[in-house]
């Protein structure tokens, strides 16, 4: 439930975020930054505005009607950085959360947007988790997928059930994702599991897979935690 003096606190701001850490489902425990640009002409400048947090991972800007220019709409971006998180979520969320501001017309909203924020191969998992790692290219060209999102399930998982489990690659490609789930049994002593690839926003969505036959439990033999190269079709 949201507390009372923290709805008091966003009233007056005409962003609410809320960042959670899609591996723990909680509040991100690791550094990161936050960024505010405004849109100058056709071109985003990055602002000296602070953000105000919250104990929670709240994330708003409450003064932000006294430093915005004019009396006209003003247009805002908030970016978020860090080395052991991307956002993935709602879609485009790396590149920034837009908004906009009318001093006339002020809007708030009534509860805050939450953004998912994927682990990077900085991301220090705990050492009883099973993981596995590697690298996402794109097939035609060989580079690097930067960005892309990766998720791991067992190879035969209802229809429509949700990935478990979801990471986010590097500039270079590189991701570590964790298993944590029972694969799908595959003979004495063996486990298959899917790994999806897919690029985000502003990207078009592409995507390639790979299927895995695992040993079952957290320890995995070191050759078969990676490289474990997936290719964007």
């Amino acid at each position: 439930m949201t507390s009372r003096a923290v709805v008091e606190w966003a009233v007056s701001s005409p962003v609410w975020l809320s960042a959670v850490d899609i591996f723990t489902g909680e509040r991100p425990q690791l550094p990161y930054d936050v960024h505010l640009d405004v849109m100058e002409g056709a071109s985003w400048v990055e602002t000296d505005v602070p953000a105000t947090r919250t104990p929670h991972g709240a994330v708003a800007y409450p003064r932000l009607g006294r430093v915005a220019s004019g009396t006209g709409v003003t247009r805002f971006r908030v970016r978020f950085g860090s080395d052991h998180y991307l956002p993935v979520d709602p879609p485009g969320a790396a590149g920034g959360i837009e908004f906009s501001l009318d001093p006339a017309h002020p809007v708030v909203p009534a509860q805050p947007q939450v953004m998912s924020f994927a682990p990077t191969p900085a991301y220090p998992y705990p050492p009883a988790i099973r993981t596995l790692y590697g690298r996402v290219t794109h097939q035609t060209s060989g580079a690097p997928a930067a960005g892309a999102l990766v998720a791991g399930r067992p190879e035969v998982a209802a229809v429509g059930a949700p990935w478990p489990e979801r990471a986010a690659t590097d500039a270079d490609g590189r991701y570590v994702v964790a298993l944590r789930w029972a694969g799908t049994p595959a003979g004495p002593g063996a486990e298959r599991f899917e790994l999806l690839a897919t690029t985000q926003p502003p990207s078009a969505p592409r995507s390639g897979r790979v299927l895995l036959t695992l040993p079952p439990g957290p320890r995995l033999p070191a050759a078969q935690r990676g490289p474990h190269a997936i290719e964007i079709l």
